[in-house]
Parts: C-alpha cells; structure tokens; sequence
C-alpha cells in the first residue's frame, strides 16, 4: 500500500509532459504482435533470446537481437524481423547456412509471404528512334536528360566508377550507386552521379550472368559413391540437380570452396573442372 501512495504523491507533485513539448510526437512502433508479451525474458535483461536453427535443430540461442546480427554475420536487423518465427530460412555468412530464427516456446510458425521491398512503379524509358531491343546486347547506355546518348559501358561496376571518378575523396558508396542503377534501368528515373544525373538502359535480352558462368564453371560431378560423372555446361545447371536430389540448393561458395579445396562435398560429391 505504502509504495502506491508514494507513487500518487509524485504523480499529484510533478507534472509530466511527453519530451517534445509543443513539438509532434510519432509514435512508429504500431506494428507489433501481442503474443510476444508473454515471451520469458532472458535473466535480469529486457531482452528477449532468440534461437538459431539449422536443419531442425537448435544450434545456438543468442540472447538479444543485436547479438544476433554479430552472430550470423549480417548488419540488417530488418532481415531479423523479416524471418523471425516464419518457416522460411536466409543465409548466414557465418555458419555458411541457411538458418531459421525464432524465439524459444512460440508453436505456431508464420507463412505469410516476406515483402523485402514495395518499388514504386516507374513508366517505362523511351529513347527517341531507338527501341530499347536494338541496343547491343550485354552493354550499358547512359543518356542525359534530354535523352542523348553521352556513354557507354561494359557492365554497371563500369560505369559507377567512370560517373564517380573521386569517389574515394567524396565518400561516395559505389555499391549503393550500382544497386541504384540496376533498379532505375530502362526506366524514367534520373540516378544522381558524381558527373551528373543519367537515364540507363539495357537491351532487354541481355543476360550477363548466363554468359559469365557458361565456360567459367563449367563442371564435372562425380559421385563417388557410384563412380559415375556427370558434366554440367554451368555452376546453376549444377545447383539445380543437387536441389532435385538433396532437396537443398548449394550456394555458389560452397561449391567454389570444395571445387578449389578438392573437399567432398555431403560426403558423396566432388566437383571438377570440366576440360
């Protein structure tokens, strides 16, 4: 009884006001679940544990989410939010696996679908006289504002550092202006460069990546269980059998890693260069 008239006395003697006084205050925390009120805290902490499963199992149990991110190896505690007790799994840099996340004692795992991102709409570009198929395939236009033609580029890693000569000087990200480039291309949306601000656009057939595994990884399979070979014309073609066999898609590391190492991989196959 004592504390809760000491607790009016200082309610009746001050008065409180919310910080920002005369200022609007938002409040963006609104989308929160209610079930999580009853999750168990971790000792004397406010934070709440986190477990890391691989495979079905729990690995680890990390007890905050800024730990987490040390832990796995990312910097982005949206991603934690994004799959945080969904079914669905995302890489970790530091185990080299998929993992799921969730917190200890919840049952009932979401599926909703993850949005990672509303882009806004943006109209198509169109260059005057010139039908965005005619371009060559496998190269990289920038246009000036009034749609003329100023350069041309291998790839958009190219481009970023022409456009951006000082970008060490400046403090300019480069993989931020290739991310912004990739998503305005052949779209009417201005990306700002160091040199100015440009449309991009591509000949919609290109196919960079197609072209860069084709020979680069062509590889050999050979199952050393049955001594039998099998030959892939890319490192994809051979991500696919594995995830038909296995039911799980090596990511490009792992296969480069035993490729390189001449390691096992699953303790049934070993990858090779194809002659």
């Amino acid at each position: 009884m004592l504390p809760r008239i000491l607790e009016q006395s200082l309610l009746n003697h001050f008065v409180f006001n919310l910080n920002g006084n005369n200022k609007l205050v938002r409040f963006l925390y609104t989308d929160w679940d209610s079930k999580n009120l009853s999750l168990l805290l971790v000792k004397d902490k406010m934070s709440k544990s986190v477990n890391i499963i691989i495979e079905g199992k729990v690995v680890r149990t990390v007890d905050s989410i800024q730990k987490l991110l040390l832990v796995l190896g990312i910097r982005s505690r949206r991603t934690i939010m994004n799959y945080m007790n969904h079914i669905r799994g995302f890489y970790s840099p530091t185990y080299n696996e998929f993992v799921n996340i969730r917190y200890p004692h919840v049952k009932n795992l979401l599926n909703h679908e993850i949005i990672f991102r509303r882009n806004k709409e943006l109209l198509e570009l169109v260059i005057p006289n010139t039908p965005l198929s005619s371009l060559d395939i496998n190269s990289l236009y920038v246009y000036n504002e009034n749609l003329s033609l100023v350069y041309r580029y291998k790839s958009i890693r190219e481009a970023v550092r022409f456009l951006n000569p000082n970008y060490n000087k400046l403090g300019i990200n480069l993989r931020g202006r290739e991310i912004a480039i990739s998503r305005a291309k052949n779209k009417i949306k201005l990306v700002f460069n160091e040199i100015g601000s440009f449309y991009f656009a591509e000949n919609p057939n290109s196919d960079k990546w197609k072209g860069y595994q084709l020979g680069k990884y062509s590889l050999i399979l050979k199952d050393i269980t049955t001594n039998i070979d099998k030959s892939f014309n890319s490192m994809i073609l051979v991500q696919k059998y594995l995830l038909q066999l296995l039911g799980k898609r090596p990511d490009s590391k792992t296969i480069i890693g035993h490729l390189n190492n001449g390691t096992v991989y699953r303790k049934k196959y070993l990858f090779n260069y194809r002659k």
